[in-house]
């Protein structure tokens, strides 16, 4: 009950969790294209490669495949040493899975292999993946900007694009920044207590962080809990060019009339490193109701979600 702000907005204007859990499935059975990691990149691929990362492989039963499926090599550590440049860095990804969990990042230096910034073993990649398929994509530089807010991991902007079928095509329904911690890097996840900060959509702003309480009461921070640095007034970088790149790929899409998309801002542009089914409520109503927005009611309301 804390984690809303009914003083503010009337109840009635936050989806609530059994709209989210039971009914929200505006994606029918497509919903599983944007669960799969793999899937999705090959759709996406074919009409936006510029706004996507490197498709290094995919790792499936510890036989590491090439985007074509076919095989690399049958021995995770001697690919990764072979295919790995000095001072680049890989990402490992599960498949098939949400909230950062069991993603990490290898590096490789002068002194051997690091996972996670930290000093490894090559042997131990293979321990890291023994269960699952996983994704191998190349690491995204994110911007100035989002380096200084927390440089101990990748910041992204969660960015959701629902459907308007009054205008038929996509549009931004709502927008977060996420902000890595001490506790969470090396992701910047609200379920590993990363931040979540709000986003002034017309401006492309940042408002206050918060996270996922372990208390009665949300904490607010205009500046990072562990560095510092400023959040609050923060202007994000190409703004206008997430919105628009996000709903192409929505439009590419669109089978699937909800998404929720990982944006990360490069010094460049923007690349966008993951699509989801669906936003994670919470992390994004606790800066404003959804249904505050009458396009997002009326989306949600033309799939008998409401």
């Amino acid at each position: 009950m804390f984690l809303y702000d009914f003083d503010n907005y009337d109840p009635e204007d936050y989806l609530n969790d059994i709209q989210y859990y039971k009914r929200l499935k505006a994606n029918g059975d497509e919903k599983t294209i944007a669960t799969h990691k793999f899937v999705f990149d090959r759709l996406l691929r074919y009409t936006h490669s510029e706004y996507l990362p490197d498709l290094y492989a995919v790792i499936r039963d510890g036989t590491v495949l090439d985007p074509e499926m076919n095989v690399l090599s049958n021995d995770i550590g001697s690919w990764v040493t072979e295919t790995i440049k000095p001072s680049e860095k890989l990402v490992f990804k599960p498949e098939n899975g949400n909230g950062g969990n069991d993603v990490f990042i290898v590096g490789y230096t002068d002194s051997g292999v690091t996972i996670n910034d930290e000093p490894s073993k090559v042997d131990d990649l293979s321990g890291r993946i023994s269960d699952g398929d996983y994704i191998v994509t190349g690491f995204v530089e994110q911007a100035d900007y989002a380096d200084e807010l927390y440089s101990d991991s990748t910041n992204t902007i969660r960015v959701v694009t629902f459907w308007d079928y009054d205008k038929n095509e996509p549009y931004v329904a709502d927008a977060i920044h996420r902000i890595g911690t001490d506790e969470s890097r090396p992701v910047d996840n609200w379920d590993n207590r990363g931040l979540s900060a709000g986003i002034d959509l017309e401006r492309g702003v940042l408002q206050k962080a918060t996270r996922d309480p372990d208390s009665p009461e949300l904490e607010w921070f205009s500046e990072h809990p562990d560095t510092g640095a400023q959040i609050e007034g923060v202007e994000i970088p190409y703004w206008d060019k997430i919105c628009s790149a996000t709903c192409e790929m929505a439009d590419s899409v669109w089978y699937l009339p909800m998404n929720a998309w990982d944006v990360v801002v490069t010094d460049d542009g923007l690349q966008i490193i993951e699509g989801n089914s669906r936003p994670t409520l919470n992390m994004m109503q606790v800066h404003r109701p959804l249904l505050v927005d009458e396009r997002n009611r009326r989306f949600l309301e033309h799939h008998d979600i409401l």
